[in-house]
């Protein structure tokens, strides 16, 4: 079941996070606020993947991918909207399974039913070929500039 972030979800979705980039200390006022924060964010949506860990888990909310979607209005294309695809990551123990596939499709078709235009996102070389199987397809360049 795919489901959008719940502020109950601190420890499980930061530790999934972990999984793909460095998170840092997020004691539980500043999740609080941050989630808020984001929550009030009308163009921001956290998506989880939960289901059963494994056969014998007793909780089956257990949270094995998450994505986030990112709206961008803009003034070109009429208006339009620019959904912005970001920090896509599956528990190390669910790889494998198809669940990628699921919480991208899920942020897709989100943007689409916002009416967005085009959905991008950013990626490493190695990874790049499952986008491409979901028909992403390379574009122009990233740059980047760290502050």
């Amino acid at each position: 079941m795919i489901r959008k972030l719940s502020i109950d979800d601190k420890e499980q979705y930061l530790s999934l996070l972990e999984q793909l980039t460095t998170v840092g200390t997020i004691s539980d006022s500043k999740w609080f606020l941050l989630f808020k924060n984001i929550e009030e964010c009308k163009n921001i949506e956290i998506y989880v993947l939960v289901g059963v860990n494994d056969k014998n888990a007793s909780n089956n909310d257990v949270i094995l991918a998450a994505g986030t979607l990112l709206i961008e209005q803009k003034f070109i294309h009429g208006g339009a909207v620019v959904g912005h695809i970001e920090d896509i990551v599956v528990a190390e123990k669910a790889r494998g399974l198809g669940l990628g596939k699921q919480i991208v499709e899920h942020l897709i078709k989100r943007a689409k039913d916002l009416n967005a235009y085009k959905v991008i996102l950013d990626t490493k070389e190695d990874t790049s070929g499952f986008y491409a199987k979901l028909g992403f397809h390379k574009h122009e360049i990233q740059m980047r500039m760290d502050l």
